[in-house]
């Protein structure tokens, strides 16, 4: 288990690297134990021999994509998209905002596609790429069990929504607040885009 010592002084000065990973990561969604039983179900075999490395990574291990990386993030071009994994349609295009900062933001998405869970992960942006700022990045779990009440009072605004696909649980994105709008911030590599019929 990962040991960290915790000050005051840690918790002030990383404040803001914290906010800043806050659209870095997520969780694997489906975790044995979880009360919802998603439609979609595969195993870990069959989702490997679906996806690729990157997508597995995304999709199945709560990864993110790194910015512009996905050639829609700033597409205004009308349509559907749908989860990878199941091809549940989720967000259509004119729910879409296009935001500078690399990544897929919509509104909303269509009712009933996504569900959302706390993202508790503390995420480290760059440490976890070794070198390649196009590899996917992952959350490093911590034990909050070490944190005082007063440290988690800190850090509890820290936690962000994770949004996964309400069919098969792969992991989309977060829901974050961006330049003034509560948006579902999303990695492209988890949708299909289906263009709309002229």
């Amino acid at each position: 288990m990962l040991k960290i010592r915790t000050t005051r002084r840690f918790l002030f000065s990383s404040v803001p690297a914290a906010f800043a990973g806050m659209a870095l990561g997520g969780r694997a969604i489906a975790r044995d134990g979880d009360a919802f039983h998603f439609e979609v179900t595969r195993t870990d075999e069959e989702w490997r021999a679906m996806l690729t490395e990157t997508e597995y990574t995304i999709m199945r291990l709560g990864g993110t994509e790194a910015p512009k990386s996905d050639p829609l993030w700033d597409s205004e071009e009308d349509g559907t998209y749908t989860c990878k994994g199941c091809d549940l349609p989720l967000y259509e295009g004119r729910f879409k905002v296009v935001i500078d900062k690399g990544w897929l933001f919509y509104r909303h998405s269509y009712p009933n596609s996504v569900l959302t869970g706390i993202d508790k992960s503390v995420y480290s942006q760059f440490a976890q790429r070794d070198g390649d700022k196009d590899a996917p990045m992952l959350p490093t779990e911590v034990d909050i069990s070490q944190f005082s009440d007063e440290e988690r009072d800190l850090l509890d605004p820290l936690l962000s929504l994770e949004v996964h696909c309400r069919r098969c649980a792969s992991h989309l994105g977060h829901i974050l607040y961006v330049e003034n709008k509560l948006v579902h911030c999303i990695n492209g590599t988890s949708l299909n885009f289906s263009p709309e019929a002229a």
